[in-house]
């Protein structure tokens, strides 16, 4: 990501956030990122993985939304299709960035140089700020989820930290077999190991429903059968876009390769 700068009133005023722009970020978004309170409703319709930031080491939550990169099979016709919007639309093109100066403060970040924003207000677009440098009620909504998004970061952590500690990770490969006869597979997707969940103890078991923790374990296991329905929208998709490549079916192959405990 581009380098965020702290959203200003005096600096970025003229600033608004163009018409769409959300359905824009999100049709490039082929994963799409959540918390851990997310997944139950993302189950519903997408497949949902953990995934390790390669360069942090950090267990990421990630809904799977498109086969191929840089698009989104749910986006279609300037729509949002499903009922559930994960909190990453919801509050885009704005971020938490720590507060410049400041050890522990956040503050709200924008990349001013994003597509998202225009100085060239149409009818359609949102001011950020007012005339007179208040905040729009677009704003401090934003604002407001960001700042509950704090405490949903630290337990998406914690969960994943919790599903490696007690050996419940399972790496897998997602083998994608096309209707051409190609094959292609998709790697450094992790579920969750249901016989190694079938084994703790009733004292593990007990822990994690007092942490809230097994209500998105059965949801990320249930959402695989997702897969099934995307690669149905998939090639429906096919028949108007020769980059969402005709599916005859995908495999998943366990990783034996990666080990997480």
């Amino acid at each position: 990501m581009t380098a965020l700068v702290a959203l200003n009133s005096e600096q970025h005023q003229s600033l608004c956030i163009k018409a769409n722009a959300e359905l824009e970020f999100a049709a490039s978004q082929h994963l799409l990122s959540l918390k851990v309170q997310e997944v139950g409703q993302a189950g519903s319709s997408f497949p949902v993985f953990l995934m390790k930031d390669p360069s942090s080491g950090v267990w990421r939550i990630s809904a799977v939304a498109s086969f191929a990169m840089g698009t989104n099979l749910f986006v279609e016709s300037g729509q949002w299709l499903p009922a559930f919007k994960p909190l990453a639309m919801q509050t885009f093109p704005f971020y938490l960035m720590k507060a410049p100066g400041e050890e522990k403060g956040y503050t709200i970040g924008i990349n001013p140089a994003s597509a998202a924003f225009s100085e060239q207000k149409t009818q359609a677009d949102q001011a950020i700020f007012s005339s007179s440098g208040k905040a729009s009620a677009q704003l401090m909504r934003v604002t407001q989820l960001l700042e509950a998004s704090i405490e949903q970061d630290i337990h998406t952590y914690q969960f994943g930290q919790a599903m490696q500690e007690l050996g419940l990770v399972k790496a897998i490969n997602l083998v994608i077999h096309r209707q051409d006869g190609s094959q292609e597979t998709l790697q450094g997707l992790c579920t969750i190991d249901e016989d190694k969940l079938n084994a703790l103890s009733g004292e593990q078991l007990k822990s994690l429903s007092e942490k809230g923790y097994l209500s998105p374990i059965y949801a990320m296991l249930t959402s695989i059968y997702q897969l099934n329905a995307l690669i149905r929208r998939n090639n429906r998709r096919n028949k108007q876009d020769a980059r969402f490549g005709a599916i005859k079916e995908i495999k998943i192959a366990v990783n034996s390769g990666n080990t997480f405990s």
